[in-house]
């Protein structure tokens, strides 16, 4: 007898965690139908939701570091700084653009900086964050460390900088 209520007891549970993939996957689940027809509208529109693709809600954590990687290096490696400016202009947020000045171009006197980007590691601590750790060497004169602190913003299902943070460079 307690073989069977325990059995009973996993396939329920079995049932309801199924029940919550198919919620997460957009699945639409509803209650059986005792109509044919309502019961094959159903199997219609579930295997139509599940062929759509749905929007960009997230990414996994993978995809984000490979995002953040590739910002940092085009922030910290560049031929000039307007060549940085074009470069990071696609992996910003419009408010990120304006803060950044990435609109406007740079004078000629400062435009003529140089960067290189060495030795990046990128890494999420507890909070989520994105912390960036780079050794930069500016005009091919030494070589300094930086910390970035980046964050991330789904908009329109792309990722988006939206904040951008250095103790090092403050």
């Amino acid at each position: 007898m307690k073989q069977r209520k325990w059995g009973l007891l996993m396939l329920s549970g079995v049932v309801l965690l199924s029940l919550s993939a198919c919620g997460r996957s957009g699945l639409n689940v509803s209650q059986p139908s005792v109509s044919s027809q309502t019961t094959q509208n159903s199997k219609e529109s579930v295997t139509a939701q599940s062929q759509a693709k749905p929007p960009a809600t997230s990414f996994s954590i993978s995809q984000e570091l490979d995002f953040v990687q590739k910002f940092l290096t085009a922030y910290t490696t560049y031929t000039s700084l307007n060549a940085q400016k074009s470069a990071i202009k696609p992996f910003l947020t419009s408010s990120m653009q304006k803060q950044l000045a990435v609109g406007t171009p740079a004078s000629r006197e400062t435009n003529q900086v140089m960067s290189v980007g060495q030795n990046l590691s990128v890494w999420q601590n507890d909070k989520g964050e994105w912390l960036g750790l780079v050794t930069v060497k500016i005009n091919d004169q030494t070589s300094s460390v930086q910390v970035f602190l980046v964050g991330l913003e789904i908009k329109n299902q792309k990722l988006l900088v939206s904040q951008l943070s250095s103790p090092t460079q403050e």
